[in-house]
């Protein structure tokens, strides 16, 4: 399992959300944010907007990772969910906070 996402915290991250509302047509709730701190995370907010039967659909991780991994070129095979979006705990809060304002 890949430690952590090559997102750096310098807004790719951002980039990175929007790869996956534009896979599954959705708008993810950013409210929750800041807290995110794993792939894991970020799928679980996915969840709560996607429709049954998306959710259901066995493919659904996969998909997930492989929109996630666009911007940073990660193996999206490589992935889970406790794998760390942005290594640096400072690029957490600072890059994810972002997503407020878009």
């Amino acid at each position: 399992m890949l430690d952590q996402l090559g997102l750096g915290g310098d807004g790719d991250e951002i980039e990175a959300i929007e790869d996956v509302e534009r896979d599954f047509h959705v708008k993810i709730d950013t409210t929750t944010a800041i807290e995110w701190r794993t792939v894991g995370d970020v799928y679980n907010a996915l969840l709560l907007v996607l429709p049954d039967y998306v959710k259901a659909q066995p493919t659904t991780w996969r998909r997930f990772c492989r929109a996630l991994c666009q911007v940073t070129g990660d193996d999206p095979e490589a992935v889970g969910r406790d794998t760390i979006l942005i290594g640096r705990p400072w690029g957490v809060i600072a890059g994810i906070r972002r997503l407020f304002g878009r």
